[in-house]
């Protein structure tokens, strides 16, 4: 029995010893790491504090090289040399004296309060006074009368005549019809004159008659002239007079194209047509 005790004895010694020596490796390693990581870290807030320092370093050193620099010269920073009377006026040596200015002449003058006005009695002598300048602003033409004569406004054939107490026949619309007007051949962009003295009453531009300008003549006349081109030279309210060009010969509308190039003249008093050429000059 003692043989037995004797031998695991040592045996048991042993594993202890092991266990023990593991236990201190174990610590061991652990102290190490735990040195190492404070290492690392320790070099790395060193390294972020020499960098920091190192770009403080950097902008202290670009200051102090910009504040060398605005000390050189011209010559030395590699500009050119700027003389001062080159930058700044030529100042007189002895500066003009403002005139002293007293604080009342600053003060803005007090205006007096006005009277009121009278109030205006109308009386007939002021009325024929407004009268007169109302006449003033309207246009003055010599206005045309029972006896004058009109201006051809193109000279050229006739190709259709007026006619109103009897049919005629149109060649573009294929029909027996009345006619208010007097067609008048002429080649694109003649001249059109203004038959009489008178004010534009109107400018328009329709689908049969195409540009048109109405001419009011004054005591009831009134002449019209259609197929004319783009563009008209008159507005309306224009005082024109005779013989003044209004515009050119256009091309004809689809309702006349047939006729040819030519000018629709027609004549009206008060708004009903007459035939143009019992007012024509020969």
């Amino acid at each position: 029995m003692n043989k037995k005790s004797t031998k695991k004895e040592p045996i048991k010694s042993n594993r202890v010893f092991y266990v023990a020596l593991y236990s201190c490796m174990g610590v061991l390693l652990l102290l190490a790491a735990v040195v190492s990581f404070n290492n690392y870290n320790a070099a790395s807030r060193d390294k972020e504090k020499l960098m920091a320092e190192q770009a403080a370093s950097n902008q202290v050193q670009a200051a102090n090289a910009s504040t060398v620099k605005s000390y050189l010269t011209p010559s030395d920073r590699g500009e050119s040399a700027v003389k001062p009377t080159d930058q700044l006026p030529q100042q007189n040596a002895t500066p003009e004296a403002k005139p002293a200015v007293s604080p009342q002449a600053t003060q803005a003058p007090v205006s007096a309060p006005r009277a009121p006005k009278a109030p205006v009695r109308v009386t007939e002598e002021n009325s024929n006074a407004e009268k007169d300048a109302t006449s003033l602003s309207e246009p003055i033409f010599d206005e045309f009368a029972d006896g004058d004569t009109l201006s051809w406004p193109v000279l050229g054939e006739v190709v259709m005549d007026y006619s109103t107490d009897h049919v005629v026949y149109d060649k573009t619309l294929e029909q027996y019809r009345t006619n208010d007007s007097l067609c008048i051949s002429s080649e694109i962009g003649t001249p059109v004159q203004a038959a009489a003295s008178g004010v534009v009453s109107l400018v328009e531009k329709t689908r049969m008659g195409g540009n048109t300008v109405t001419i009011d003549h004054g005591n009831g006349y009134s002449t019209t002239y259609c197929q004319l081109q783009d563009g008209v030279l008159v507005n309306e309210g224009d005082i024109v007079s005779t013989g003044q060009v209004i515009g050119g010969v256009g091309s004809p509308s689809i309702y006349s194209v047939l006729l040819g190039n030519h000018v629709e003249f027609s004549v009206a008093l008060n708004d009903e047509t007459i035939d143009p050429k019992h007012y024509l000059n020969n």
